[in-house]
């Protein structure tokens, strides 16, 4: 299998990062993500509020959705956000030292992890996390010369481009509530609109208890053939997850993940407001969704409610958790606790894939969706991940890549890559070992 003929030059010239290229805390913080979202993903899936009072009224299941709800929901999937940005500039820098072309090789890249998230999306009817960063990621093409105020500046005017289209949206269902001719209409609309959507999650639950596996198939590509068509899908993720990459890419281009020794002043002071701002927006997002609206402004609670807890709460609490792992990465003791997390997050995607495959196992070829709520979710979620953790550790010793990034990477460089660790790099794969040798991953007697 070899595409040498059609790739071009710069994606021959350039190679995957070895092992000794890796940036240990990047590795790190990519393992504490997949803990994270599969934690969520476990326990926190089905946010919809006519599911969750469905499915699971209990009070010990209301607790612990809403505690995942303030301090997890959604950081996660934002801490990956930004460290695909980061993994962006790192990629730059990498072919602006070796004096090969960037883009075709990082484009080809993309498409493919565009693919990837495709067949995600139609065959396990997950999330569109990969088609989002596929996409947004040809965006942080225009940046690659600009000057840094200009990113941010840049991230700045994204992060409010969803809370200006949902004011609009308010403000004009308003206007036609206060007009004599159109209150009528409207009103009707908006309970032919609620019927609609009560009758289409009665189907989705039918569907996904008592369906086909073809049915569901069908039916996802339907919903993805029709989310690509609408305008609002792309400008969407203008909003999120763009700002994101761009602060990734940020952080990047200031190299102050791969120098974060000299960056321990700044990283205390993210961890600082991280957690006020986040505490703060996550706190008004709660609170503010339980005072009850005006009937001229419907969606005026749920929009400072979500605006707060997505755009304010969600990435502050993101990068706490960040700046904090970052920071006790520094110590020796702390980077041995954290060994586990280091081939998790170097085979992520192929994690990624596996805890989506182990959900669909559980929730719908055995039969488990519906009853797990989020209470029992959050153990079966751990048990999980030490399952990863094990499963990667075995792998990250006798294989260079992920299955999932092997194939990222021969479809992107076009040639089959080497799968096995090389006999001759074998003592520096032994020697990373050594450094993030733990008790909690390697109990082999001498």
């Amino acid at each position: 299998m070899a595409f040498s003929a059609r790739i071009p030059d710069s994606a021959q010239s350039m190679t995957p990062m070895s092992v000794g290229e890796r940036i240990d805390v990047v590795d790190i913080l990519r393992g504490w993500a997949i803990l994270g979202m599969l934690v969520v993903n476990f326990s926190h899936d089905l946010d919809w509020t006519w599911w969750f009072t469905k499915l699971w009224p209990g009070t010990a299941d209301r607790a612990a959705y809403s505690l995942l709800h303030f301090f997890a929901a959604g950081k996660f999937h934002a801490l990956f956000s930004f460290l695909f940005g980061w993994g962006f500039a790192l990629q730059m820098d990498r072919a602006e030292a070796r004096g090969v072309r960037f883009f075709p090789l990082y484009a080809r890249r993309l498409f493919v992890l565009l693919l990837f998230g495709l067949a995600n999306m139609v065959i396990f009817s997950w999330d569109a996390t990969l088609v989002e960063y596929a996409l947004t990621g040809y965006l942080l093409f225009l940046f690659r010369g600009r000057a840094p105020k200009m990113v941010l500046a840049a991230a700045f005017l994204s992060v409010c481009y969803w809370p200006a289209h949902d004011a609009a949206v308010i403000y004009n269902h308003a206007r036609r509530l206060a007009d004599p001719h159109t209150v009528e209409a409207t009103r009707k609309a908006d309970a032919k609109a609620e019927t609609e959507e009560i009758a289409s999650k009665e189907d989705e639950l039918q569907l996904r208890t008592h369906g086909s596996f073809k049915e569901f198939v069908v039916q996802n590509a339907g919903e993805v053939a029709e989310g690509f068509s609408s305008d609002g899908f792309y400008l969407g993720l203008l909003g999120y997850p763009f700002p994101l990459l761009l602060l990734g890419f940020y952080v990047g281009r200031r190299r102050i993940l791969q120098d974060a020794s000299t960056y321990v002043g700044f990283l205390r002071k993210v961890f600082g407001w991280g957690l006020s701002l986040g505490l703060m927006g996550n706190g008004v997002g709660v609170l503010v969704s339980r005072y009850p609206g005006t009937y001229q402004a419907p969606w005026a609670r749920s929009w400072i409610g979500d605006a707060a807890f997505i755009q304010i709460g969600v990435p502050a609490l993101c990068f706490c958790y960040a700046s904090a792992i970052v920071l006790l990465a520094q110590k020796p003791k702390w980077k041995v606790r954290f060994a586990p997390l280091v081939p998790v997050g170097r085979m992520a995607l192929s994690n990624y894939i596996l805890q989506i495959l182990i959900f669909d196992l559980l929730a719908y070829g055995l039969g488990f969706f519906g009853k797990v709520g989020p209470l029992l979710g959050v153990p079966v979620g751990l048990v999980v991940f030490l399952l990863e953790v094990r499963l990667s550790a075995w792998w990250m010793r006798r294989f260079r890549f992920g299955p999932a990034e092997w194939l990222w990477r021969t479809l992107t460089y076009g040639k089959l890559q080497p799968m096995r660790c090389d006999p001759a790099r074998l003592p520096v794969v032994r020697a990373l070992s050594e450094r993030f040798d733990s008790p909690y991953i390697n109990r082999r007697k001498p």
